[in-house]
């Protein structure tokens, strides 16, 4: 504070440099207490008072001028006794403007504030207006304190722009967000991004933004995440949600280290395209999938999974003792199946798609019997709930007219009718198809594959 104390006297002696001046303006600008030390050393709030009832204001950036043409138009004085004379009420109305400029246009517009600054952005206690642009160096780290009391730290060269308080821009970078309860009815807070935009009422979340895909992490309350297109997913406290150019919105789990491990096991070495294209569907949902070689599956492996996907050209009788473990789901992509969402297949597909439901559902129990459930993908018809027995469980259902189907032993009866928590699940589908599924088919095996993963979720 030392040194604004200086420039003060500096001015009032006449003898500030021109750069000296801009030093000046910044500093009661960007700094509170530099105000705050010109006011008070000089008493001008009756003053600023005065002033402002008798100006209007200069616009967003005329005060700058208007400062600069009255800084430039103080005539040379001659004697000290002649400056302390009218310091008073000309430096003290010259030094106003500034101040009344930085009150004028930038405190009631001002979207945000900067509460702390390090390794580059702008100084703490700087103003924001509407329409301001951070672009963060390597290493940076800002806090914002919005005008409506949220708080929001961006980092890793995060780049942020604030078109108003309840709206932020962020194209890239890192973003942890406290945001205020909003009052009912009042507009929702939105956090833009290349991917989509995420809508909040109130709560603490973070963002982190790559040219792939924009993340979501919820720490309390609830956000809506929505792309482009409208296509939306809803995330609360303890999951997260990933938005992409290319994909659905997906609403993930927040597991825990130890428990993200995906077994993707396979009988060839060399994966085919579909089993590729299940390892992207394993790794978008958070889980760290493993591929394992059927022959080298060992019980231990599938007890130590948070889920166990077996793929084709599998023999299953070999393998079932060894898949059989309370703790961890089973997803079962299996070669006699019918197609997916109706794409045709080049393979002994043909000869299944002439069974009526009925039959596929038999034969589904007859290959999947001691499991606790069975998930059937199917299409869904006019006539999809013929044929299924009882205890057929619609759940979920795409705009597509795709359903996903919970079978469950027609003998076993809930009391609210909704799907047990089973531990154990066989998915009937093939890896065949999997390449050439469509937004919507992919966004149905995401969400079977999630509802088998968190079966047993802490």
């Amino acid at each position: 504070m030392s040194r604004v104390r200086e420039l003060l006297m500096r001015y009032e002696e006449d003898i500030l440099s021109e750069a000296e001046e801009q030093e000046l303006i910044a500093a009661l600008e960007h700094d509170p207490a530099a105000r705050r030390l010109l006011v008070g050393e000089w008493s001008l709030s009756c003053a600023l008072g005065q002033l402002l009832s008798q100006r209007a204001s200069p616009g967003k950036d005329g005060w700058r001028r208007h400062t600069a043409r009255h800084l430039a138009a103080r005539r040379p004085r001659p004697t000290r006794h002649r400056v302390l004379a009218w310091w008073p009420v000309a430096a003290a109305a010259a030094l106003l403007v500034i101040v009344a400029g930085w009150w004028i246009t930038r405190g009631p517009d001002a979207v945000a504030t900067v509460l702390m600054a390090e390794g580059g952005g702008p100084p703490a206690g700087s103003a924001l207006a509407p329409g301001s642009s951070l672009s963060l160096p390597a290493g940076a780290r800002v806090r914002l304190r919005l005008a409506n009391g949220s708080e929001v730290t961006i980092s890793q060269q995060a780049d942020l722009r604030l078109p108003d308080a309840q709206h932020l821009m962020l194209e890239r970078g890192h973003a942890d967000l406290e945001i205020t309860p909003r009052p009912s009815g009042a507009p929702s807070f939105r956090v833009s991004t290349p991917h989509g935009t995420t809508r909040v009422l109130g709560t603490s979340f973070s963002l982190s933004v790559t040219a792939e895909e924009t993340l979501v992490q919820v720490a309390h309350g609830r956000v809506q995440v929505e792309r482009d297109d409208g296509t939306s997913t809803a995330a609360a406290a303890g999951q997260r949600a990933v938005l992409r150019a290319d994909r659905l919105p997906v609403t993930l789990p927040q597991w825990r280290a130890d428990q993200r491990e995906a077994l993707l096991i396979t009988g060839q070495p060399d994966l085919d395209a579909g089993e590729r294209r299940l390892l992207v569907l394993l790794s978008g949902m958070g889980l760290k999938p493993r591929v394992v070689l059927a022959g080298a599956l060992e019980e231990r492996d599938v007890a130590q999974a948070r889920l166990a996907v077996l793929c084709n050209r599998i023999a299953l009788p070999d393998l079932e003792k060894r898949l059989r473990h309370p703790r961890c789901p089973l997803v079962i992509m299996e070669q006699g199946a019918w197609p997916l969402y109706g794409f045709p297949v080049d393979n002994l597909l043909t000869v299944t798609l002439a069974e009526p439901l009925r039959a596929r559902v038999a034969r589904a129990h007859a290959l999947t019997t001691g499991l606790d459930a069975t998930l059937i993908l199917a299409e869904a018809g006019s006539r999809i709930g013929r044929g299924l027995p009882s205890s057929a469980t619609l759940l979920s259902q795409t705009d597509g007219g795709h359903a996903l189907l919970a079978v469950r032993d027609p003998g076993e009866r809930l009391p609210n009718g909704s799907i047990s928590p089973h531990r154990r699940v066989a998915f009937f589908a093939t890896t065949d198809a999997l390449p050439k599924l469509t937004p919507a088919g992919e966004q149905v095996l995401s969400a079977a594959l999630r509802w088998a993963a968190e079966l047993d979720s802490p």
